[in-house]
């Protein structure tokens, strides 16, 4: 899998991301913040991760990963998984460095998409509500960071939509309440009579079925 050229970040998105990113105070020194946004790329839907960095009063923002929905795999480029679960970036081609750290590249590469899923926020969730296969995803409700996860399982399942507009997001990534949920309306109708206690207490799954 190859990547020869990817197409550099919107100006519109890189205004929403200093203007979020400026909003946080960063108190941790050498921090690397993260966001996210939604894009088309070779005409499927892809979330892009980018690294920011405030150098001599200017905002740089590089892309460091690519996921697609439907893919167990992502681009990534000049980023590393470090020890403890943190995330190293270079940044020599920003003009940041006087030299390329050791995983830096001039090429994209490829790795499974689990490595790095970074907890980010994502600045354009509404670009997903506007795609006809999407429109009632009620993802914009949807708070927790596997939204490529949500889409997929929403394609399978539009009842996911129905959990997350009751409160019940936690549970909208299980395939065995989803299932459970498409099969059987009674107990559609149970989630919804219980939400309040299901959102006060996190369950296991086999508990709720």
């Amino acid at each position: 899998m190859k990547i020869k050229k990817i197409r550099p970040t919107p100006k519109y998105i890189l205004k929403k991301i200093e203007k979020l990113d400026n909003s946080y105070n960063h108190t941790t020194a050498g921090r690397v913040p993260f966001y996210k946004y939604f894009t088309k790329f070779y005409n499927r839907l892809a979330l892009v991760t980018v690294a920011c960095k405030h150098y001599r009063k200017k905002f740089y923002c590089k892309q460091a990963a690519i996921y697609f929905v439907h893919s167990k795999y992502c681009f990534v480029k000049d980023i590393v998984l470090c020890y403890g679960g943190n995330y190293s970036v270079g940044c020599f081609e920003q003009g940041i460095q006087k030299h390329p750290k050791w995983f830096e590249s001039a090429e994209w590469d490829y790795c499974l998409s689990k490595y790095y899923n970074l907890h980010a926020d994502i600045v354009n969730i509404d670009y997903v509500l506007k795609l006809p296969q999407y429109k009632y995803s009620a993802i914009d409700l949807y708070k927790y960071h596997d939204v490529l996860k949500y889409l997929k399982l929403y394609e399978q399942y539009p009842q996911a939509e129905l959990l997350v507009k009751f409160g019940l997001a936690s549970y909208a990534t299980s395939k065995q309440i989803l299932q459970k949920t498409a099969a059987d309306k009674t107990f559609c109708k149970w989630l919804i009579a219980h939400k309040e206690q299901l959102q006060y207490k996190l369950y296991y799954i086999p508990t709720i079925l």
